[in-house]
C-alpha cells in the first residue's frame, strides 16, 4: 500500500510541474512553408552551367522531433492522438505532416503546402520522408560546358524512398509559429558530370547534401 501511495504520490507530483509548466504538450496545429532557396540557373562545381525549367520533389512525410531534455517526451508515455486516421505519433515526435505532397523545387515564393498536427514544445530536429513509390525527385532542363550541351530531363529513383534524418532545428513550437522548408536544388546535381552516361549517383548524393534542405522555425508566422 505505501508503494502504491509513493507511486501516485510521484505521478501527481510530475502532473502538477507539466500543469505549472503550462504551454509544453498541449495539441497544436501550424502551417509549413516550403520555397526554393537557389535560382534556377546556377554553376556546378563540375563546370557545367545548368537552366532548369522544372524541378520538383515528392515529400512523404515530415516530422519534428522533441528535444531530448522535453519534460513532457521524457516522462510521459502517452502518445500524442492525430487529428487524422485516429492514430498516435511515435514518442519523441513533436508534431507531423502527411503527404504524399509534391514541392516546387523552383518556386522562388513561399507556398504553405499544409498543416503540421502535434503537441507544443522544445524541438531538436526535422526527419524528411521523401518519394511517391520509388520516384524521390524530377528535373528537367540543359546543361552547358563550352562546346557541350546535354538535355537534362529525368527521375531520381530510390528504391522504398529516401529518409533525411536529423536535420537541425533549434525551436520552440506552438500554433503562432510556422515552419519553413528550403529547397536548394543547385545542391542536387552540384557533383554531376553531364557528359557521362548517368548523373544518377551524383544526383542520389547531392539531394543528401546538409544544404539541399534548411528547415527553420518562424515563430511570428502561424495561423491567424
Amino acid at each position: 500500500m505505501r508503494r502504491s501511495l509513493a507511486v501516485l504520490s510521484i505521478a501527481l507530483s510530475v502532473l502538477a510541474v507539466l500543469a505549472c509548466a503550462g504551454t509544453s504538450g498541449r495539441a497544436v496545429v501550424f502551417p509549413v512553408v516550403a520555397r526554393a532557396s537557389a535560382p534556377a540557373t546556377f554553376t556546378t562545381s563540375t563546370g557545367w552551367d545548368v537552366v532548369l525549367d522544372e524541378a520538383s520533389v515528392t515529400l512523404r512525410a515530415l516530422r519534428v522531433l522533441a528535444a531530448d531534455d522535453d519534460a513532457l517526451s521524457q516522462l510521459l508515455s502517452s502518445p500524442v492522438a492525430r487529428a487524422h486516421g485516429g492514430h498516435a505519433l511515435e514518442r519523441g515526435v513533436r508534431a507531423e505532416l502527411l503527404g504524399p505532397i509534391e514541392l516546387d523545387a523552383l518556386a522562388p515564393e513561399p507556398t504553405e503546402i499544409g498543416i503540421a498536427h502535434g503537441s507544443a514544445g522544445p524541438a531538436r530536429a526535422i526527419d524528411l520522408e521523401l518519394g511517391e513509390s520509388d520516384v524521390v525527385a524530377r528535373v528537367r532542363g540543359v546543361a552547358t560546358r563550352g562546346d557541350e550541351q546535354v538535355v537534362i530531363a529525368g527521375e531520381l529513383v530510390v528504391p522504398g524512398g529516401l529518409r533525411l534524418e536529423g536535420l537541425p532545428l533549434d525551436a520552440s513550437i506552438d500554433e503562432l509559429g510556422a515552419l519553413h522548408v528550403s529547397i536548394s536544388v543547385d545542391r542536387w546535381l552540384d557533383q554531376a558530370r553531364f557528359d557521362e552516361a548517368s548523373y544518377a549517383l551524383a544526383w542520389s548524393l547531392g539531394i543528401r547534401d546538409a544544404r539541399a534542405f534548411v528547415v527553420t522555425w518562424d515563430p511570428e508566422g502561424g495561423m491567424e
